[in-house]
């Protein structure tokens, strides 16, 4: 891009301390920049309302010659720095005085008008560390790049592509480019053009893309950016990227980089994490049908035997109502009941989910569960099993939260670490399969028809209960691989957690699978992305797993 430009106005009834300024600023600046003067208030206050666009830098001297006392100055340049601050929340604003001996709080004055910076004008020195030309110059330049007066990289977006269109609308084309700068330069790196692609963005609500820039000195670099106006809770979620990192295996994780979430530019703040060119989202990996059985047994067998195992197996017993792993936020609560009755005819008709009669004992039972948290014996979770196995899980394992990279060997990468922490030992692999069995199977048109519904519960009890044989509606390559990812998963879950190993205690706790299954399905009945044949089938066999804890 072409050097940045920006138009700035400069107020003092000197005309020799205008050029001063002018030429020390100007030049500790950099950019390109279109002066203006003013010798008194008057005409600074004409310029300002005449302009077609508010000036982008307003420099006002403070005193001013009084015009019916000669001799006398009156702080006149109060007027314009709350004039130029009102028009224009944009514009830096400096104010600049020798100050006066019978005004002692006309610095203040100035700050509380809306001067970013007020400067005596014998602290104006390169021996000032605050005050110095270079000083002032470096917030000037930060105040308009963070507001997106300046755009020093050009934005680059598929036009027609909706998700990344409404990011950009939200967010803003100079918001984007400045947060990607800021995460640049704790490299020492800069781009001058930025490319974005859109990344659904899960269950944080937060505006997800892809970052792509050619770096001098680089080459091509690629980032996924988190951006969020809520600061704590990408802070947070930058706490517990560093405390996964601690936690689980090195080569399982994207690490944040860096580490701390960037901003704010415009209310908006950033976290980053390098993207792994080569890679993939696991479901996307499954779904294009091209690895084999061998592929995606690899693939879990290192994420969860070699990675995640050993994490899992350093749990420890848990109050139950500490971690809430059997309820639901009111939030949630209603959020799933007012999709199970908007459902609840469809469920029921021959056409749909079949039930017929049966609707009214799934519907009930599914209610008791979701609000008080009953079982269909009548037992509670919390009263079973006052303390529960708990253990590190990455806590939002959705196919894709896992990216599959390309190479001699493809090995699985965690991203998203922002619901990491203590968590009920089946949280991770219950949230994967309810992903894949939500969105996998029979992706597509055929997850929109209720003509697959008898299949898919058969299908969703069988995994529950640890078969191997899965059968889905079409033999798609896609979901062939899914079905054998599920497969995997069903049969190889006492080699994934210590809790239903043969001869650990096996019986006692396969309660607590299905019922983690139950709560994961559920969870998955409002989600936008997934069709209402599938959210039907999730209330379905959510019941049928609350159905298989047994507990009468």
């Amino acid at each position: 891009m072409s050097v940045a430009q920006i138009r700035a106005l400069v107020v003092d009834d000197q005309p020799r301390l205008i050029e001063s300024m002018m030429l020390r600023l100007g030049r500790e600046i950099g950019w390109e920049i279109d002066w203006t003067s003013a010798g008194s208030v008057d005409e600074g206050l004409r310029l300002m309302a005449s302009a077609a666009a508010p000036f982008d830098l307003v420099i006002a001297d403070l005193m001013f010659p009084r015009e019916d006392v000669p001799g006398e100055d009156e702080p006149r340049g109060l007027v314009l720095i709350r004039e130029a601050s009102q028009r224009s929340r944009h514009t830096f604003v400096l104010a600049v005085s020798t100050g006066s001996s019978h005004l002692p709080d006309l610095m203040d004055q100035a700050r509380q008008s809306g001067a970013h910076h007020v400067v005596r004008r014998t602290e104006f020195s390169t021996a000032s560390v605050l005050h110095s030309p270079l000083a002032i110059a470096g917030e000037i330049q930060a105040h308009l790049l963070d507001n997106g007066t300046v755009i020093t990289s050009e934005v680059v977006a598929e036009p027609h592509d909706p998700g990344i269109q409404g990011l950009l609308n939200r967010v803003g084309d100079a918001t984007v480019a400045r947060l990607y700068a800021k995460v640049l330069d704790e490299g020492g790196h800069y781009a001058e053009r930025i490319e974005l692609r859109f990344l659904p963005p899960g269950a944080s609500g937060a505006a997800i893309c892809t970052v792509t820039a050619q770096v001098e000195g680089v080459g091509r670099m690629s980032h996924i950016l988190k951006l969020s106006q809520a600061q704590l809770e990408l802070e947070q979620e930058a706490e517990r990227g560093h405390r996964a990192a601690e936690i689980l295996p090195q080569n399982l994780l994207v690490h944040h980089h860096p580490s701390h979430a960037v901003g704010p530019v415009n209310g908006w703040y950033a976290l980053s994490s390098p993207l792994v060119e080569r890679a993939a989202p696991l479901r996307g990996w499954l779904l294009s049908g091209q690895p084999s059985p061998g592929a995606v047994a690899d693939v879990l067998e290192a994420l969860f035997v070699d990675g995640l195992g050993p994490v899992y197996a350093e749990g420890r017993r848990c109050h139950t109502a500490s971690l809430g792993c059997f309820t639901f936020t009111p939030y949630r609560q209603q959020c799933i009941l007012q999709v199970l009755e908007e459902l609840a005819e469809a469920l029921e008709r021959a056409d749909g989910g079949g039930l017929g009669a049966e609707t009214e004992q799934v519907t009930r039972v599914l209610r008791a569960f979701v609000v008080e948290g009953t079982l269909p014996g009548g037992g509670r979770p919390r009263e079973l099993a006052p303390e529960v196995y708990a253990c590190y899980q990455h806590g939002d394992l959705h196919a894709d939260n896992v990216l599959v990279s390309a190479g001699a060997r493809q090995w699985p990468l965690l991203i998203d670490t922002s619901h990491f922490g203590q968590a009920h030992w089946a949280t991770d692999p219950a949230r994967l399969a309810t992903d894949l069995l939500m969105r996998g199977v029979d992706a597509g048109t055929e997850s929109m028809l209720f003509s697959g519904f008898l299949v898919w519960r058969a299908l969703a009890r069988r995994f529950g209960a640890g078969e191997a044989e899965l059968a889905a509606v079409t033999a798609a390559p896609g979901t062939s691989a899914v079905l054998t990812a599920l497969s995997w998963l069903a049969t190889n879950l006492h080699r994934v957690t210590p809790m239903v190993r043969p001869g650990a205690g096996e019986d006692g706790h396969r309660w607590e699978w299905h019922l983690l299954l139950a709560h994961s399905l559920l969870r998955s009945t409002y989600h936008p992305a997934i069709p209402h044949a599938k959210r039907a089938l999730a209330f379905t066999a959510a019941y049928d797993q609350l159905v298989a804890t047994g507990i009468a």
